[in-house]
């Protein structure tokens, strides 16, 4: 059985996207506490885990982008700014990471909470290092 690192993966995309100016505020999880402050933030997170295929692994990797609202309405334009820049920065591969290249992109969300939504879903192998 092969050690494939959750946390490992997440803090490599989420460097990723830090280094590419999606968002200064990068989480792993939905910020428990206030977020009033922020305009925008991305929760970068592996969705449903890893299954191991021997040689290699594979998971979802969930980049959720979060703008905050203006005037109540979403903020299209902060969103799709954010998910040009997701797009334009996730490699087909870094490190030990490969990426299908074709991400799924998942319609706006109202969050309740000020902010709307949109996530991108990346397939991902990782490869078995030993």
């Amino acid at each position: 059985m092969n050690n494939f690192d959750q946390t490992e993966i997440e803090a490599t995309i989420a460097q990723v996207l830090r280094d590419a100016g999606v968002s200064k505020n990068v989480y792993y999880n939905r910020p428990r506490s206030s977020t009033s402050d922020l305009t925008d933030f991305v929760v970068c997170k592996v969705s449903g885990g890893i299954d191991d295929r021997f040689a290699f692994g594979q998971c979802t990797v969930s980049i959720n982008l979060f703008a905050r609202n203006i005037k109540n309405m979403k903020n299209s334009k902060k969103l799709s700014v954010m998910q040009g820049k997701v797009l334009a920065a996730v490699p087909r591969s870094i490190e030990n990471i490969i990426t299908d290249g074709t991400p799924r992109i998942i319609g706006d969300t109202d969050d309740g909470n000020g902010y709307h939504a949109r996530i991108i879903n990346y397939k991902v192998t990782i490869k078995a290092t030993q």
